[in-house]
């Protein structure tokens, strides 16, 4: 495996601590010690070390046997003699099962211990080291310095007991007190109390630390302090011919064999003094966020090195060719470097089998998120942490404290994630409820019975409520501020957070802003307990509104605001909170007569329904009073309330000037009018006057930046361009239609002209186009150009009233006879009409009469009155008629030529009297035309 896996054998059980070396690897749990490697020499030997008594803490593996140190300070022993390594003496040399170690560690508090090839060291509670077992390169560091190395050598060979050794520093004579010794292959390493590093033994690699030199028979200093900053070593750890040595402050520093980069200096030349292991030539390590690491363990294993930093990342370097450092491939290396595979894990143990890397990642919650919930419970919890996995066992414990005596221990299940980007250990679970508020702790267990200890802090808190936001709409262009009220609000930090949630209509999702709890003082209250004066606080949250990102199509976007006081459990508010970019575009009409009101059309974008009256329209306009020195002007202002008909268009009263009074709903600022009866301003002289349309949505307090114009006009009298004018009943006839004086309007876009009978059976609206001529004197006439609609009636037995309602009959019926009397009209005199030229062979003008046949009926002719609203919509009195006729047939001539003078007869069908009657004669070669009057 090139990168770390889990040990499935013994994943879910409780470890106390792990031990590696020589191709084995001791798991300690509690009363127990298990062997994953099944290595022969050991496996036999797991019931024996099996205690509820006194079990084993601790456990060191050399070339043929093996050491164990009990809780209660016994030293166990098992495996081969070879030098005395077993530390019982000449009469074992060989034992399949622990044997304790007597001797000199007989009522000796044992604390740890560790083997080299062939020797062994034990460390006492006391601060006192015993070492034992093959002496040769002076390892076992008990020669004197008054004998010679040959000398030393043959006392020194082999030591079969356990026996102290004595470790000085520079200029004392007294011993140090060792904090923690670790044995290489040949040589032994140590580092003192008072925080010195020593080391005696085989160095012809440079594993002495103490300058070049092939052995040293006696414990020698390496380091008295840390270089760098004077503070002290607290761990060493040696491997086949290198070591390691850590400093208080998480520093490490390394020197001896460096063929693979096991040092992490950077290169592969053997050291024979120690050096300061760092990211690069200029200064210390530094992790992904530009931070100097600090280390809280060391490992020298064999030919490469382990380092754990103190959030439990773990960092290698060295012998890769089995890939023991847990990079994903085989290749050495000679910086330290991360593990990514082991990032997020907070590693607190591991261990080595040479070829083999081990790391321990405690089941463990570092922080919970959120670290507080309402008491209704339900919130989403996530446990961060370390040592979890996917188990069906998984349960979370809420503990509350043992003084609450309200309130009982409560448990959720748990489910397992891990983060695929970042390898980040999770457990989910949903808080229970709970009776009270306070702060309860939070364990998690992954196989249901045992839990984690490094208890987490849950506050449980009140269940807030949300009863207003002010104001409860904002631009959503433009960040404002916006207050929430409510209940059992209080001050989380930067845990607090306001959400926008889409409720349909404009767009959906959410935008979540940072909230922050405010508490001003509103006023005093007397405590009843205290009958003392206190202040009384208003309690709200306050936040900038966020611009959301969406399309202005989308707006306006209706939201629901909800606060979270641990930025996960929102409580919202029932009410509509909008975002919008409103604008005013135009209004529809544009005008409107001072003598009728009218529903104004107000266009625009974003618009909405604020409620409680807050939509209103504000019409201003200015009125001039007085003539020279003492002419003044005067704004005018009425202000309607306005209706929402889409987010294009708002829907609003004009008020009749001549009907509103000063005192209206809605009226303001408003002068005596002109009739002296108190209605609204409105200057007598003017034919229009411009009026600006103003929005506001929060009930007048403010109005949009955007303003529409429109204009109150006086309503002029109109009349037909031609008397009694007729046309097909295919419409189509072009009508004219003039103002009967001088006008001071300017003209309009929206003119309609609506033909239509009293009686309801027919009403048609066609466009008009105005045009405005300036006259000599300085006045003004408006002409009005429309084309006749086609005459469709209705049937009258689908119209109200069946045949129409008060004199619509009768009226009917005059238009009728009127129409007949206009359409008979003057008759045109005998021979009045000019001779026109035809060409070759011309003819003289002539009179045209029709006969009317015997056998034809005479023509019906439908009479329509007329009517012109100047704004599209606001119609004044009829001002004309028009009459539909059939299209008219001709059926034959009398005469086949005819001369100048000569009279004509034409017969035909639907033909009748007309003072309007014409006749065209049209060359059958040059296509000349001739008109002349007829007459019937």
């Amino acid at each position: 495996m090139s990168l770390p896996t889990p040990v499935a054998s013994v994943r879910g059980s409780k470890l106390n601590n792990v031990f590696g070396g020589r191709g084995s690897l001791a798991v300690v749990s509690p009363g127990a010690v298990s062997f994953p490697l099944l290595n022969p020499r050991h496996s036999c030997v797991q019931s024996a070390l099996t205690s509820s008594s006194d079990p084993v803490a601790s456990v060191a593996f050399g070339g043929s046997h093996a050491l164990a140190a009990t809780e209660g300070g016994r030293l166990l022993a098992w495996g081969a003699s070879k030098y005395g390594a077993l530390g019982l003496g000449a009469s074992t040399g060989k034992t399949n099962l622990p044997k304790e170690v007597g001797g000199a560690l007989a009522g000796k508090q044992v604390t740890s211990v560790t083997c080299g090839s062939s020797h062994s060291c034990a460390l006492t509670a006391a601060g006192d080291l015993y070492i034992w077992g093959r002496g040769f390169e002076g390892q076992t560091g008990h020669a004197s310095g008054a004998l010679s190395d040959a000398q030393n050598e043959v006392i020194t060979a082999v030591q079969l007991l356990p026996k102290s050794v004595a470790v000085k520093a520079k200029g004392s004579k007294e011993p140090c007190l060792i904090q923690s010794v670790s044995a290489g292959e040949n040589f032994t390493v140590c580092c003192s109390r008072q925080g010195g590093v020593f080391s005696w033994g085989e160095g012809g690699s440079g594993q002495l630390g103490t300058g070049r030199k092939t052995k040293a028979m006696v414990p020698g200093e390496v380091l008295a302090a840390c270089p760098k900053t004077g503070g002290k070593f607290v761990e060493v750890s040696a491997g086949w011919g290198h070591a390691l040595a850590l400093t208080e402050k998480g520093d490490v520093w390394a020197w001896g064999l460096n063929t693979y980069g096991q040092l992490g200096l950077g290169d592969c030349k053997t050291r024979h003094e120690p050096e300061r292991v760092t990211c690069d030539a200029e200064g210390g390590l530094l992790d992904s966020d530009g931070h100097p690491v600090r280390f809280a363990k060391v490992k020298a294993c064999g030919n490469y090195s382990l380092l754990m930093t103190q959030d439990g990342d773990v960092y290698v370097m060295g012998c890769n060719s089995s890939s023991q450092l847990g990079l994903g491939d085989a290749e050495h290396r000679v910086r330290p470097t991360f593990v990514e595979e082991l990032r997020g894990k907070k590693v607190s143990l591991f261990a080595s089998s040479d070829r083999q890397t081990y790391g321990f990642a405690p089941s463990a919650v570092y922080r919970l998120d959120p670290p507080c919930g309402p008491v209704s419970g339900g919130s989403r919890l996530t446990l961060h942490g370390g040592g979890f996995w996917s188990a069906d066992s998984i349960v979370v414990r809420f503990i509350p404290p043992a003084v609450n005596k309200k309130a009982v221990p409560r448990g959720a299940v748990g489910t397992f994630k891990c983060q695929p980007d970042t390898g980040l250990q999770e457990v989910h679970a949903k808080t229970p409820r709970f009776g009270v508020t306070g702060d309860v702790t939070v364990e998690v267990s992954m196989n249901g019975q045992d839990f984690t200890r490094n208890q987490q802090v849950y506050s449980y808190y009140a269940d807030p409520t949300v009863k207003s936001v002010s104001p409860f709409f904002c631009s959503a262009v433009e960040r404002s501020t916006i207050q929430i009220d409510g209940s059992n609000l209080f001050d989380t930090g930067s845990l607090l957070k306001v959400r926008f949630k889409g409720r349909g209509g404009g767009g959906k999702g959410e935008v979540i802003v940072p909230g922050k709890f405010k508490a001003d003082v509103v006023g005093q209250e007397m405590d009843e307990e205290t009958e003392e004066m206190v202040d009384v606080l208003r309690k709200y949250i306050d936040c900038r509104s966020p611009i959301p990102d969406m399309d202005p199509e989308q707006l306006p976007w209706e939201t629901r605001v909800a606060v979270a006081l641990n930025g996960k459990d929102f409580k919202s508010l029932d009410k509509t909170f909008f975002f919008h970019d409103a604008k005013v575009s135009g209004v529809v009409p544009s005008a409107a007569p001072v003598t009728a009101g009218l529903r104004l059309s107000v266009r625009g974008t974003s618009f909405f329904d604020p409620g409680a009256a807050a939509l209103v329209v504000r019409y201003r306009w200015t009125v001039v009073r007085g003539e020279g020195e003492d002419q003044t002007e005067e704004e005018q202002c009425v202000v309607l309330p306005a209706e929402c008909v889409s987010k294009n268009e708002l829907g609003v009263d004009v008020l009749a000037l001549s009907a509103a009074a000063e005192n209206s709903p809605g009226v303001s600022n408003l002068a005596a009018g002109s009739d002296g009866k108190g209605g609204v301003a409105w200057d007598e002289g003017l034919d229009e006057t411009d009026v600006a349309v103003d929005v506001s949505i929060d009930g007048g307090e403010s109005y949009l930046p955007s303003a529409a114009s429109f204009k109150y006009y006086k309503d002029p009298s109109w009349e037909m361009g031609i008397t009694d004018q007729t046309g097909p009943s295919d419409g189509g006839t072009e009508i004219e239609l003039v103002t009967s004086g001088p006008v001071g309007l300017t003209g309009t876009s929206e003119a309609v002209v609506r033909f239509f009978t009293e009686d309801g059976l027919f009403d048609a609206q066609v466009p008009a186009e105005c045009v405005a001529e300036e006259g000599e004197d300085g006045g003004r006439t408006l002409r009005l150009f429309c084309s006749a609609p086609k005459y469709e009636p209705r049937d009258p037995s689908v119209v109200e009233g069946g045949e129409g309602e008060g004199e619509g009959p009768a009226a009917a019926e005059a238009g009728g006879e009127e129409a007949g009397a206009a359409a008979g009209g003057a008759e045109a005199e005998e021979g009045g009409g000019e001779a026109a030229d035809l060409g070759e062979g011309s003819v003289e003008g002539s009179v045209a009469e029709q006969s009317i046949s015997a056998t034809l009926p005479p023509a019906e002719v439908a009479a329509v009155l007329c009517a012109v609203a100047y704004n599209g919509v606001n119609f004044g009195p009829a001002c004309g008629k028009f009459a539909y006729f059939p299209e008219p047939a001709i059926l034959g001539l009398d005469k086949a030529e005819v001369g100048e003078g000569c009279k004509l007869r034409i017969d035909g069908s639907n033909f009748f009297p007309s003072g309007n009657l014409l006749v065209k004669f049209t060359a059958a070669e040059g296509g000349r035309e001739v008109v002349v009057p007829g007459k019937m």
